[in-house]
């Protein structure tokens, strides 16, 4: 699943964007040494989920502080499921494509 995880320390907010098979279990990993105030946000599971994960931190590069922290604003994190869906569908138009295109018989390519 690729998840958002909110992170609360001394007024500041910050988020981490990742992909976990257990988002819980990472959530209390991430606790460990961290005395920020830290929760799940959001999941979501779909077929191209690290690719998804990836995108994002492509997509929101200019916001990282470092690794796969980030200063989101509120209607980043409000648009966290729907952008999700976008690239999924997205993904899926790509590879559907590319099959097809990689599918077509020799006789339409040939010259």
């Amino acid at each position: 699943m690729v998840y958002l995880i909110e992170c609360v320390r001394d007024y500041e907010t910050v988020y981490k964007i990742g992909y976990s098979k257990h988002p819980n279990k990472r959530l209390n990993e991430l606790k460990t040494g961290n005395d920020g105030n830290l929760k799940v946000l959001y999941t979501f599971s779909g077929e191209h989920e690290r690719k998804i994960e990836s995108t994002l931190h492509r997509f929101y590069c200019h916001k990282k502080l470092n690794r796969e922290w980030f200063e989101m604003s509120i209607s980043d994190v409000n648009d966290f499921i729907p952008l999700c869906k976008r690239i999924e569908k997205n993904l899926i138009s790509l590879y559907t494509m590319n099959s097809l295109l990689n599918t077509g018989s020799g006789a339409d390519r040939s010259i």
